[in-house]
C-alpha cells in the first residue's frame, strides 16, 4: 500500500507545471553542505528527490560514543511568497529484522531557526509538512531517521545531527531508500506575474 500511493503522489508531483528530479549527493550532512535543489519563481512548481538514509553505530560497551547516522541537508530559493508542502515515502526497507522505517523531517530558514517540523504525519511512521507559508528567500529541509531530534528534550526540537534523542551517544539506526515530494506555489511579484501573461499571448498568438 505505502508504494502504491508513493506512486500516486509522484505522479502528482510529475503533473505540476513545472517539475524536476533529483538525485542526492553525498556528504550533505550539515546545512553547510546541503546539497542545492533549485530556484523557484512560478506558481505549480514541484521537485521529486531520490536518496537514501544509512544508520550509525551504536555507544560501546566500554562508553566510547558510536557515530552519527545520516542526516540528508537539501537547500532552494524561492522568489516570491510561497505555499509549501513536503512528503517522504520509504521506497526500500533495508532495517534490520524489517522494523517499519522511521524518518523525521524539518525545515528551516537560511539562519536555522526551525521553521517546521514532522516526525509521523505521513503514511506509517513517515513524515509530511503541510502547507507552510514561506516568503521570498533560502531554505533548508532536512531528512534524519528516529530518533534524532531530542524531541520532547528541555531545548525542544533540535536541529538533526544524526545521533539519537537519548544521551547523543549512539548514531540512529535507521535504513531506507526514500522519494522526498516538494510541492512549491510560489506567488509571482507584479513584475514577473505581467511577464507569464504576456508569455501566454505570444504562445496563444503563435498557436493560432
Amino acid at each position: 500500500m505505502k508504494i502504491a500511493m508513493s506512486a500516486l503522489v509522484i505522479a502528482a508531483a510529475a503533473g505540476a507545471a513545472n517539475a524536476s528530479i533529483f538525485f542526492e549527493t553525498e556528504g550533505n550532512n550539515t546545512m553547510g553542505a546541503a546539497n542545492f535543489v533549485g530556484t523557484f519563481n512560478a506558481p505549480g512548481e514541484g521537485i521529486l528527490i531520490d536518496g537514501s538514509i544509512t544508520p550509525g553505530t551504536a555507544q560501546s560497551p566500554n562508553g566510547a560514543p558510536g557515530t552519527a547516522g545520516d542526516v540528508d541537508w537539501f537547500r532552494f530559493t524561492v522568489t516570491g511568497n510561497t505555499t509549501f508542502v513536503a512528503s517522504i515515502f520509504a521506497i526500500i526497507n533495508s532495517n534490520a529484522g524489517n522494523v517499519a522505517p522511521d524518518s523525521q523531517l524539518i525545515v528551516t530558514d537560511a539562519a536555522g531557526n526551525i521553521m517546521a517540523f514532522d516526525d509521523d504525519g505521513n503514511q506509517g511512521l513517515m513524515s509530511s509538512i503541510n502547507t507552510l507559508t514561506l516568503t521570498a528567500g533560502t531554505y533548508f529541509i532536512g531528512i534524519t531517521g528516529y530518533n534524532d531530534l531530542n524531541i520532547g528534550g528541555a531545548g525542544g526540537v533540535q536541529l538533526p545531527d544524526g545521533f539519537t534523542g537519548a544521551g547523543q551517544t549512539s548514531g540512529h539506526n535507521e535504513n531506507w531508500t526514500y522519494k522526498l515530494i516538494i510541492g512549491l506555489n510560489i506567488v509571482p511579484t507584479p513584475g514577473a506575474a505581467a511577464l507569464l501573461g504576456l508569455g501566454g499571448l505570444v504562445a496563444g498568438r503563435r498557436r493560432r
